[in-house]
């Protein structure tokens, strides 16, 4: 006896209500499926179905084998689909929500790699000024700055940490000098970012019971409420800027910018990857997953 097409069998007797509406969706005869089941509970020893002239109903055992046999359908199915899809390439249409300065100064300038390593992909990637929100914008997979919602049912992965820093172009800091403390400030040409209309201060690291970090205030020479517009006004020279180390970590690796005054940093927050609780999680989410986890890796 095949025990797993007997379970399957069952299970579709169970679904449909009757031994004809199972053999209709495997595509047997009726008696095929009664043959079945009853060598499943001859195996089992115990009674699964109640037979009677108005249809079949669960017995006590039969209800608890069913409960587990689906588990056990549920599990062949996924285990089936994975080995599957080691030979299959991804595919389709993946739908990404991410900051601005997240999505303009690090996704984009990656999808070229991405489309090299799956060309079956193609990419719908949606930037926003606030976190963006996975179920009313139906996105895919989604990068955010913090953690989501501790209430969300969402799935998260942390893919990265960060840090509050304080940068300034070379050619700024050739003209204006290097700060070496935080009272240098006061002389600095500083950068500031907007957001509901008030410019954030800057914050610092602590000493002594201050540990947990200092606010100050500088004087701002130019005031925005774009962090890609507040970054290129620090590689243009304009002054200093501080904001999370995400939007100047390609100006960092190449040297545009500089950062000062970083023994006074502070953590920032994490980066991480949300989607739907999916399962089994398609092939092409998967795959942009993977990858946009290599990229802030």
């Amino acid at each position: 006896m095949d025990r797993l097409a007997a379970i399957a069998a069952f299970d579709h007797v169970v679904a449909g209500g009757s031994f004809t509406a199972a053999a209709r969706v495997l595509q047997v005869t009726p008696s095929a499926v009664t043959k079945a089941i009853g060598k499943l509970e001859a195996y089992l020893k115990v009674k699964l179905l109640d037979r009677t002239t108005h249809g079949i109903s669960l017995t006590d055992e039969g209800r608890l084998f069913h409960e587990r046999a689906r588990t056990v359908l549920g599990w062949v199915a996924e285990t089936e689909g994975l080995v599957a899809e080691r030979h299959a390439k991804p595919a389709g249409r993946v739908r990404i929500g991410t900051l601005y300065g997240i999505g303009r100064w690090l996704v984009v300038s990656a999808l070229g790699r991405l489309r090299q390593e799956f060309p079956g992909i193609d990419v719908d990637l949606q930037l926003s000024d606030t976190l963006p929100d996975l179920l009313a914008e139906r996105l895919d997979i989604a990068v955010i700055l913090g953690e989501p919602p501790s209430r969300s049912r969402l799935f998260s992965r942390t893919v990265a940490t960060t840090r509050r820093i304080t940068v300034g172009a070379p050619a700024y800091l050739t003209r204006h000098g290097t700060p070496r403390v935080l009272d240098d400030l006061v002389a600095h040409d500083c950068l500031a970012h907007v957001f509901d209309g008030r410019p954030q201060p800057w914050r610092f690291r602590g000493a002594g019971r201050a540990q947990r970090g200092r606010e100050m205030l500088p004087r701002s020479v130019f005031v925005t409420n774009a962090g890609d517009a507040l970054r290129e006004a620090a590689v243009s020279g304009l002054g200093l800027a501080q904001s999370n180390s995400l939007l100047f970590q390609k100006d960092l690796d190449q040297g545009t910018l500089v950062e000062v005054l970083p023994s006074l940093s502070l953590p920032g927050l994490p980066v991480c990857l949300v989607r739907a609780p999916l399962k089994p999680v398609p092939l092409r989410i998967r795959a942009v997953e993977g990858f946009l986890r290599s990229l802030f890796k």
